[in-house]
């Protein structure tokens, strides 16, 4: 997971988890890895910008994938205004290609925590 500071920097509490084909489990901390936002979605609703393809890339596993939601819109407006949905991401790892599945959850793009408190 990626924990943004206030000031939009990464928290170094930021982390992961790689688990493989075979049920290999490595643990990823934050300076083990890159992510880079490709693109943005507007919200028409709360006018929020959400990342909306990334790049992640994991040097230690020779890793990189490029993830975007199956759907832009798949914000939420509960409580707190975030963003949820299902990802795929596709690359490559050691030159092979790779496939992947994932779920991510944004939040603070809305509105800021304490607003909401």
């Amino acid at each position: 997971y990626l924990l943004r500071r206030e000031d939009g920097s990464i928290s170094p509490h930021s982390s992961g988890t790689f688990v493989s084909a075979d049920g290999t489990v490595q643990s990823i901390d934050s300076q083990d890895w890159q992510l880079q936002v490709l693109d943005t979605w507007k919200s028409a609703t709360s006018k929020a910008e959400y990342p909306c393809q990334w790049q992640l890339s994991i040097p230690k596993l020779d890793l990189t994938l490029t993830g975007k939601p199956l759907i832009n819109n798949q914000e939420l407006n509960l409580s707190t205004i975030y963003w949820e949905g299902a990802v795929d991401f596709q690359g490559y790892q050691a030159q092979i290609p790779v496939k992947a599945k994932g779920y991510v959850e944004m939040t603070g793009y809305a509105q800021r925590l304490d607003q909401v408190l």
